[in-house]
């Protein structure tokens, strides 16, 4: 038998707390801002908690949505340390409150410092971790050439290159 309308009624009442709670962990996942400054803090926070080595964070512009539903930013993130401290990284990175896509990932050996990368395999077992990853935002009118949305008036981090250094240095 066919349910009532009264019947579906009900049940979408019934389901209806369950429902605004997977609606906001979408938004939470999905902010209606871009927020380069909150995703900086948020990844440099990831990669202090990994213990890297080095980190290095370099966002795009954020693209509107063929659909015009949302829009993607493009990043580029490197990283240096060892094999496990690029395994807690990417965990991390793949168990963030914001959604993250990886659409990439190239890991070579380093060289003597912390940016240059070789082919020959050091003794110190220090790796490079560059990653691709797309990060979402609901504010479809975000990137070159939009009209001011949500983001107006915030400051924003320019789209130029975020290093970090977390080298330290022991005295011999």
């Amino acid at each position: 038998m066919a349910q009532r309308p009264a019947g579906r009624l009900q049940d979408a009442q019934a389901q209806a707390p369950q429902t605004e709670e997977e609606i906001k962990a979408l938004e939470d996942k999905v902010p209606s801002t871009v927020d380069l400054p909150g995703l900086f803090r948020l990844l440099q926070g990831v990669a202090d908690r990994a213990a890297v080595d080095f980190f290095q964070f370099s966002p795009g512009s954020p693209v509107p949505d063929s659909t015009g539903g949302f829009s993607t930013v493009a990043s580029q993130i490197v990283i240096t340390g060892s094999y496990f401290t690029l395994q807690e990284f990417l965990y991390s990175l793949e168990t963030l409150p914001r959604a993250a896509k990886v659409m990439s990932v190239g890991i070579a050996p380093t060289g003597g410092g912390t940016e240059g990368t070789t082919t020959t395999p050091t003794p110190t077992g220090r790796l490079q971790m560059q990653l691709s990853v797309e990060f979402y935002t609901t504010d479809s009118s975000a990137g070159p050439g939009s009209e001011p949305g949500p983001t107006e008036g915030l400051s924003t981090v320019p789209a130029a290159s975020i290093k970090t250094d977390t080298t330290t240095e022991s005295g011999a």
